[in-house]
């Protein structure tokens, strides 16, 4: 593994983050660049960049790295804001919503982070981001359907409801449902039959 190569061969304060801490930890980096390796270290200073590797130099305070596959990486939550102000609102979203899908961070860890981020670049976007997630969201492409449904001005929808007849007797659960409409929306694609865990074009809403 390319993170673990590069972050073994650098000095002990330096840790993985951003986007390769976040495939560590297992998130859904979904269509972010890897072609570099992250690291921060605990410092105001220092920030660099080659072809493999982009150091990033940040305060790094009590809870902030774990170790994770062998690995110091910054925590989930660390991690999601991080990447939330420094990559499109689509990708923070996706992988946001797989953090706390997994159990990996909470809202108000989340929280906690923005908060100490305060006046760092990219704050207000990752507020959105963060202000946006749901724990709700089992894939990506439930993620980026629910900003496709938010544009469209639709009201926001239940997730992973369950659907019963007039008898109150099972029928299906749905990944979308708009009750007040009597309406269910699917995310489907060839996603759903690949192992990849990118999205693919042909992602539809059904």
């Amino acid at each position: 593994m390319t993170t673990r190569a590069v972050a073994g061969g650098l000095c002990a304060e330096a840790v993985a983050s951003h986007v390769s801490a976040a495939v560590v930890h297992g998130l859904p980096v979904w269509d972010v660049p890897m072609d570099r390796v992250h690291v921060t270290r605990d410092r105001g200073a220092g920030a660099r960049s080659t072809k493999q590797l982009t150091v990033h130099a940040a305060r790094l305070d009590r809870g902030d790295v774990v170790r994770a596959g062998g690995l110091a990486v910054t925590s989930a939550a660390r991690t999601v804001v991080d990447l939330a102000r420094s990559v499109p609102f689509a990708h923070a979203v996706v992988i946001g919503d797989g953090a706390l899908h997994a159990g990996l961070t909470t809202r108000r860890a989340l929280e906690d982070q923005l908060m100490r981020a305060r006046g760092r670049p990219g704050c207000p976007a990752a507020r959105r981001a963060i202000q946006f997630l749901d724990s709700r969201s089992e894939s990506p492409g439930e993620s980026l359907s629910r900003i496709v449904i938010d544009r469209a001005g639709l009201p926001r929808p239940e997730q992973q409801a369950t659907v019963l007849d007039d008898r109150g007797r099972f029928v299906a659960r749905v990944d979308f449902l708009f009750p007040d409409r009597g309406v269910i929306g699917e995310f489907d694609g060839m996603v759903k039959y690949r192992t990849g865990r990118r999205p693919s074009e042909e992602t539809v809403i059904a």
